[in-house]
């Protein structure tokens, strides 16, 4: 009995051994195999890309080197390639992002906020303010001097379109978190609670009422219209179809007393979100309802290759031209022309004004700081041969910070290129800022 309990223990002793092994040797080949995993497919295999691209630009493989000074830079160089190329790290970065939408209901970036109902909010332009947006737009923390600069250079930009021939008008169009803030997350709705909303402030400090009257924000009247339709796509940041429908029509017909002359219909189309970048690996498809405008009669154009007329129109790219056919002269409206100038989410608007106008010329001012002195002159001339009968800036209602000296939030100062490029004489307010500084 005693010789048969000594070798049950010791063949348990050696099974547990055995065992031990076994976990130890496949332990250590998981862990080589998972080392060398990434290396192999960096190698040997074809990873397939994100859905679509990050936030950024990726590091390039570097040349070889060439110099001395190029040798010393060559590994950080090859070292920041090889961190964003290395194999599997899409999947990896996709899985990363699923993990974090899906299971603890986070973006995985932090200028992103996933909301209620399946809404998505974008918080800041730059990553390192990731709720500069969202706080501005509200009212948090933004102190009364700012109020009254923006106002003063809105004042300074209605004197500049006063001194014009053309009619002018600054419209400002209230974005997603404004519009659907019922929908942002609790904690986010925390940050505006005990604050009041900027850009109403800023119209109401202006002078008079007189001067408030040039300056439309809509607020009121897109806020009733989102309770029949939606304004916003749920996972997207500018405005799509409707929403930017209810905006141009309530300018048109309330401000400026046109009746449209073409009747839109409209079909349903799917799109990729402007927010795919934010969320690599998770694909946010949108549907949305667009115009049909061939069936209006009205000819669209969109790039720069669509007005041979603007000088520099290739480098400033976001670009649309609208035309309403006539075939019966007779029968031909007398011909208006509006020339929209905007940031990004003109491009969305444009087309529901053409109804209004024989010929809409639409330009992003985006991109005009990367144009010279010269340039912008020559853009200037070319919209003042264009002679529009009306002249609308758009601009969605954060862009009102882009009119700051102070701020800084933005990569481009309205106040200082508006007076460049508005047709007709070309207006300096650096005595009217000066002073009011």
């Amino acid at each position: 009995m005693n010789k048969f309990t000594l070798h049950d223990l010791q063949m348990r002793q050696f099974r547990r051994q055995v065992l031990r092994g076994f976990v130890r040797r496949w332990f250590l080949w998981s862990l080589i195999l998972l080392l060398c995993t990434p290396l192999a497919v960096q190698f040997f295999a074809q990873e397939r890309s994100l859905v679509a691209g990050e936030n950024r630009v990726l590091a390039s493989r570097p040349d070889w080197p060439m110099s001395w000074t190029e040798m010393s830079r060559f590994g950080n160089r090859y070292d920041d390639f090889l961190k964003d190329h290395f194999g599997l790290r899409a999947t990896l970065v996709a899985g990363n992002a699923q993990l974090h939408y899906r299971l603890f209901s986070e973006a995985p970036s932090t200028q992103m906020s996933v909301g209620k109902a399946g809404y998505l909010f974008f918080n800041s332009h730059s990553a390192g303010a990731p709720f500069r947006m969202i706080d501005f737009l509200c009212g948090s923390d933004v102190k009364p001097e700012v109020i009254a600069e923006l106002a003063t250079r809105l004042n300074d930009i209605l004197q500049m379109t006063q001194r014009g021939a053309t009619p002018s008008l600054i419209a400002f169009a209230p974005s997603k978190p404004v519009l659907y803030g019922e929908f942002m997350p609790d904690w986010l709705q925390t940050r505006c609670q005990q604050s009041q909303p900027s850009l109403p402030l800023i119209l109401k400090a202006l002078h008079t009422q007189s001067e408030r009257a040039f300056f439309v924000y809509p607020l009121a009247q897109m806020q009733n219209a989102k309770a029949q339709q939606q304004l916003y796509p749920k996972e997207n940041f500018h405005w799509h179809g409707r929403g930017a429908q209810v905006f141009a029509d309530t300018i048109a017909q309330q401000y400026w007393h046109l009746s449209a002359q073409q009747e839109l219909h409209f079909k349903s189309e799917s799109a990729v979100s402007d927010m795919q970048n934010f969320m690599p690996g998770i694909p946010l498809q949108i549907e949305v309802e667009m115009p049909d405008l061939a069936q209006a009669k009205i000819q669209e154009c969109r790039g720069g290759h669509c007005l041979p007329a603007l000088a520099h129109a290739a480098l400033l790219g976001d670009i649309s031209h609208f035309v309403q056919s006539a075939p019966d002269p007779k029968a031909a409206p007398k011909p208006r022309k509006l020339l929209i100038i905007s940031d990004s989410f003109g491009q969305g608007a444009a087309a529901y004004f053409a109804p209004y106008f024989s010929e809409v010329w639409h330009v992003s001012s985006n991109n005009m700081g990367a144009l010279n002195e010269a340039q912008l002159s020559q853009v200037r001339a070319s919209f003042e041969a264009y002679h529009p009968d009306q002249l609308l800036y758009l601009f969605h209602d954060f862009s009102v910070t882009c009119f700051s000296n102070s701020l800084n939030y933005c990569p481009l100062n309205l106040t200082q290129l508006l007076p460049k490029i508005h047709p007709y004489p070309n207006i300096s307010l650096a005595k009217n800022s000066t002073q009011n500084k």
